[in-house]
């Protein structure tokens, strides 16, 4: 797990209260793995991560309720399988082809970038969201030796 080097994120008890749910053990646990990383996991990474000993199904159960209300968002990078993060800010990522590390990019495309890219579709009147996917090598995997 990486730290998140961003801006603190609202206390966890505040975010689930105001957002309609009971603030539990399990819910508060989840939050904070979701607020200490710095790319969207996988169910099973945040399991793992929880400072209690969680069930999968009870980890899968709280993600959906999160994403329901507005506290997390799924992702599906590329052809990857699903991975969690909050919802807290508009952001981008940035993924290994090797190991699958994914971490979030705040970089951001300009206004007239996404004006040009506009004037360029005939067919749409506007663009009011984008997402980005940025590919490459991790560190990690670059200086690995090659398997050939």
């Amino acid at each position: 797990m990486h730290s998140h080097s961003h801006e603190p994120h609202p206390s966890g008890e505040v975010q689930i209260r105001e957002k309609g749910l009971r603030v539990t053990a399990q819910r508060l646990s989840i939050y904070t793995v979701l607020a200490q990383t710095s790319g969207p996991l996988s169910a099973e990474e945040i399991g793992e991560n929880a400072h209690d000993a969680l069930d999968l199904a009870t980890v899968y159960r709280t993600l959906e309720s999160f994403v329901e209300v507005g506290i997390a968002r799924s992702v599906r990078l590329g052809s990857r399988s699903e991975k969690f993060e909050l919802a807290d800010c508009h952001h981008h990522h940035l993924i290994c082809r090797s190991c699958d590390r994914t971490e979030t990019v705040h970089a951001c495309l300009t206004p007239a970038t996404l004006k040009a890219v506009a004037a360029e579709q005939p067919d749409f009147a506007s663009i009011d969201d984008h997402a980005l996917e940025l590919y490459g090598t991790c560190r990690t995997c670059a200086t690995k030796p090659s398997c050939a």
